[in-house]
């Protein structure tokens, strides 16, 4: 088939299924629980981000793919080089071609990934209409992580956090608290002056990761070797810790005497979001029988630029509160409140793999479905002009070339 019809044809297959895709709208944020949408929140798209729709929204869909998924990807995009090279002919201008081709078969996802993980650029940010609603990160990390991104600063951390709607976000750095003091001398005097980074700390126990909220350096003894120490932690009187089972976990080791009080529902990472997808079920029950609340954490390093899920809890005047009785009402309000204390507000739709051998392709078809579903009308609009200007171009290009081949 002449390339410039199977240009066309494959600009009109892209358009027929965004047209389709239109036809049966999802919110583009829903109730992580339940899948239904949420009244009052709603996704803001910066400009840039419209006018590069099909780069920011594909990069965003790579950023919160689970483990399996990103196989998944790597293999489809390897096959499609090789289906693109099959063909080639023998000859030595052919062999070498061939293997100009194989080298681009295997640059191509490197570089997907790259500009995916690395290149900078615009961040959807969540908004919320009640004005005592508050969006809260209760697990990121900044550069004294030890897989830290080495230039994410406690400053990055909070601007990255700010751009994507979160009032609060509670830095857990594996361990240590280095970041904590530039963090807090940063952080606004009014809490609803400004996004507000509070601190905690991720560490283990019995082969757990915990993140401690509402402690800091005086408790540094207690996370010696990266575990949970619980009897060398400081007396604190005027409130309690919190402790948040992070995901992956081992669920069937949780024990109502651990002293959990919520586990992860949505953990940004791709092992996190592993269980989230296959598990999420296992997780809503446990946190029904303990009476857990659930929470979302981005587990930012500062490697991606997207936000997959938020955590909203209603505390009435919180914006007048400074930013340390902020940190001690959330905490009260998870241990007081448990299962019923915060709202998950997810961005991404959980797709569980199948068993059979197409899976992997059907599971493919059904997140591209997914983000046809998911895009605001003038995505679309910037979708189908990237789809058609370069069609049309190439095909105008195509003309005028043998035009003058025939003159």
């Amino acid at each position: 088939m002449p390339t410039g019809r199977l240009t066309t044809r494959a600009a009109a297959l892209a358009t027929a299924a965004l047209a389709v895709g239109a036809l049966a709208p999802v919110p583009a944020v829903h109730d992580a629980v339940t899948g239904a949408p949420v009244p009052g929140a709603t996704l803001v798209l910066p400009a840039p981000y419209v006018a590069l729709a099909p780069l920011c929204a594909l990069a965003d869909a790579i950023a919160g793919l689970p483990v399996h998924a990103h196989y998944m990807l790597v293999l489809s995009l390897l096959a499609t080089g090789a289906l693109w090279m099959s063909g080639r002919d023998g000859a030595p201008n052919g062999v070498r071609r061939l293997g100009l081709r194989a080298l681009a078969a295997v640059a191509a996802p490197l570089a997907v990934y790259v500009a995916a993980v690395l290149l900078p650029r615009p961040v959807p940010r969540l908004v919320l209409r009640d004005p005592d609603a508050v969006a809260v990160d209760f697990h990121s990390h900044t550069d004294a992580s030890h897989d830290g991104r080495r230039d994410y600063t406690a400053a990055a951390n909070r601007a990255w956090h700010a751009a994507a709607g979160f009032d609060v976000a509670y830095v857990t750095d594996h361990a240590t608290f280095a970041s904590a003091a530039a963090a807090a001398a940063a952080n606004p005097r009014r809490a609803g002056d400004g996004t507000v980074l509070l601190t905690g700390v991720e560490v283990r126990r019995r082969g757990q990761h915990l993140d401690v909220l509402g402690t800091g350096p005086a408790d540094s003894l207690a996370y010696a070797d990266g575990e949970l120490h619980a009897d060398a932690l400081a007396p604190d009187r005027s409130t309690e810790r919190v402790l948040l089972l992070t995901l992956p976990a081992h669920l069937d080791r949780v024990r109502p005497t651990d002293g959990l009080h919520a586990i992860e529902l949505s953990d940004g990472s791709p092992r996190g979001l592993e269980q989230s997808d296959r598990e999420r079920r296992a997780v809503v029950a446990l946190a029904d029988s303990l009476h857990l609340a659930l929470l979302a954490g981005s587990d930012d390093h500062g490697w991606a630029r997207n936000a997959v899920a938020w955590s909203v809890l209603r505390i009435p005047g919180w914006r007048a509160l400074s930013p340390d009785a902020l940190d001690r009402a959330i905490r009260a309000a998870i241990r007081a409140r448990g299962r019923a204390a915060v709202q998950v507000i997810e961005r991404r739709a959980s797709v569980v793999p199948g068993g059979s051998l197409a899976s992997p392709m059907d599971e493919l078809f059904v997140r591209l479905w997914l983000l046809c579903r998911a895009l605001s009308w003038p995505e679309r609009a910037a979708w189908l002009a990237w789809i058609w200007i370069p069609a049309l171009l190439s095909g105008l290009t195509r003309r005028t070339g043998s035009s003058a081949f025939l003159n």
